[in-house]
């Protein structure tokens, strides 16, 4: 459960940008397919005629439920469609609009958006069950360095002065705790060397 609460929060952006891909590509196929004849899959209920209506049917199509069947549906040509006077009156569909309508977002969505996401959560599976006994960095490591990161960026912009790195050395504990003897000068020479004294980020020191 854990997991699932982790993987919702880091993936909120991804989530959001897939319906906002959806939003778009339901405008679209209400302009391009809103009037087209129904076919053997295109029908009252699946269709392209409303916003609403056609995000249910673009959902259904993330499922991969015969998304090629209603590609094939929007292809509709003369003689089993009427030609109008002008796009309005037409319920004929457009071959070359379909197959780049469905396919471009077939593949962005199963394919990147989908695959983002379920990375994500094997990630966050692996942080939170790994069967290594000597993990490099634990969960626990990662948020001690945060909260002693944030103990010195108070106003939460992600750097702080390379001044600072000195007190954030000196303050890890557990396994990211620094040797004082062999390694602190030395990480604290390599940090000001490699930012050429100015400010360093989170990941920089992490």
């Amino acid at each position: 459960m854990l997991t699932i609460i982790v993987s919702f929060f880091k993936s909120f952006f991804i989530i959001l940008g897939m319906f906002l891909l959806m939003l778009v590509y339901a405008l679209a196929g209400v302009i391009l397919f809103g009037c087209v004849k129904f076919g053997l899959e295109l029908g009252r209920h699946a269709n392209f005629k409303t916003v609403p209506n056609a995000i249910v049917l673009l959902m259904r199509i993330v499922t991969g439920e015969d998304w090629n069947k209603i590609m094939h549906d929007c292809m509709v040509a003369p003689p089993r469609c009427t030609r109008g006077g002008s796009y309005w009156e037409s319920d004929c569909g457009n071959s070359t609009a379909s197959i780049l309508y469905f396919c471009s977002f077939y593949i962005i969505i199963t394919y990147i958006v989908l695959n983002l996401l379920v990375a994500m959560s094997m990630e966050n599976f692996s942080l939170f069950y790994s069967s290594e006994e000597d993990p490099l960095l634990s969960y626990t490591d990662i948020r001690h360095f945060q909260t002693v990161w944030n103990m010195i960026d108070t106003e939460r912009k992600g750097i702080i002065p390379v001044r600072r790195v000195k007190f954030l050395l000196r303050s890890l504990r557990g396994r990211l705790e620094v040797d004082a003897k062999k390694l602190y000068k030395h990480m604290c020479y390599e940090i000001e060397k490699l930012n050429n004294g100015n400010d360093v980020t989170f990941h920089d020191v992490l």
